[in-house]
């Protein structure tokens, strides 16, 4: 398995904020260590403390319920991803470093330095990737009963 580092974006000081904007709208309270508010119950040990195969072990152990965990509201299933492709193993601390990795990834493969660089706008992004507007996508959610919406390829709760 080829192991690959997680793209450097155009300033740090600029992905900061843009974590920080991230972290504001969906971790105001536990940051590196947030878990969604739905999860009725909660692992042993905060998120920064575990790692992927505990987060995985809790998940099992609860499956009736939200599993989105850390600062950047990671999903389960791009958790195992970006694991895999940053060549993480199941013994890594999701620390706040391990973390910053993940949405280092996943903010390079939204397209980040083409924004920044302002060759793309962000609606024109997000219509290239989901092929429907935003408003469509969060209507789908609210009709599914759960009340959530997750962009799969992404791997972010909405």
């Amino acid at each position: 398995m080829e192991r690959r580092k997680a793209p450097q974006l155009l300033s740090e000081s600029t992905i900061d904020q843009l974590f920080a904007l991230i972290a504001f709208a969906k971790a105001p309270r536990g940051r590196y260590d947030s878990i969604h508010h739905g999860a009725k119950v909660k692992p042993g040990k905060k998120p920064s403390q575990m790692t992927p195969a505990e987060i995985s072990a809790w998940i099992d152990r609860t499956p009736s319920q939200p599993h989105v965990i850390g600062n950047f509201h990671i999903i389960p299933s791009t958790l195992l991803n970006l694991q895999r492709r940053l060549g993480l193993s199941d013994r890594t601390l999701f620390s706040r470093a391990t973390q910053n990795r993940m949405a280092t990834l996943l903010i390079s493969g939204a397209g980040h330095q083409k924004f920044a660089a302002g060759t793309i706008r962000a609606l024109d992004r997000f219509g290239q990737v989901t092929g429907q507007p935003m408003k469509r996508r969060m209507a789908a959610a609210s009709m599914s009963g759960t009340g959530n919406c997750y962009d799969c390829e992404y791997g972010i709760a909405v």
